[in-house]
This record gives structure tokens, C-alpha cells and sequence, in this order.
């Protein structure tokens, strides 16, 4: 998976759910959702920066979600804030 935004390239992204079985489908919505939401923030908080940064290997910490009683659109958003967050301590 490849993510651009006007603020953020991402280039190859690692994802995996533990705690209860997701069907590829669901998964891959979350997925899609999340960069959606992390593009949406990095346009947002990231335009003051005035020079490119690269980071070569970046891991977020585990992002804790209910599959069960939260929707996909709640799941992407707590993803694509906690992602954000490990982000902007990276840089």
C-alpha cells in the first residue's frame, strides 16, 4: 500500500489485526480508511514544516480497538490519530 497527501508519502505499509479473526474485506476498508484519515491529518498539521524529512523504518505502537462494537470509520480515525502522534515524535 502507497499513501500520498500534498504533506506525507508513505510507501510500503505493514499492517496486521490480533484479538479476533477480520475478514479481508473489513480489513482492508480499515486500512484504506486509516491512511485516508492520517493524509487528512498530515495536510492539516503538517504544512508549517519547510523541509522534506525521510524516515527510513518507522513503527507505530499497537493501536487497541473493538472490532466488535466500534465502527470501521471509529477504528480508522483512533488508528490514524495514534499513528499521527508516534509520527510527529519520530520527526
Amino acid at each position: 500500500m502507497t499513501m500520498n497527501s500534498s504533506s506525507l508519502e508513505i510507501g510500503e505499509v505493514r499492517m496486521s489485526y490480533s484479538g479476533r479473526e477480520v475478514a479481508g474485506p473489513r480489513a482492508e476498508r480499515i486500512s484504506r480508511l486509516t491512511f485516508e484519515c492520517l493524509a487528512h491529518l498530515a495536510d492539516d498539521n503538517l504544512k508549517h514544516l519547510d523541509r522534506d524529512i525521510s524516515i527510513e523504518h518507522f513503527a507505530s505502537p499497537a493501536i487497541r480497538v473493538s472490532l466488535d462494537t466500534m465502527a470501521d470509520e471509529a477504528i480508522a480515525q483512533t488508528g490514524a490519530e495514534t499513528i499521527f502522534r508516534a509520527l510527529l515524535a519520530a520527526i
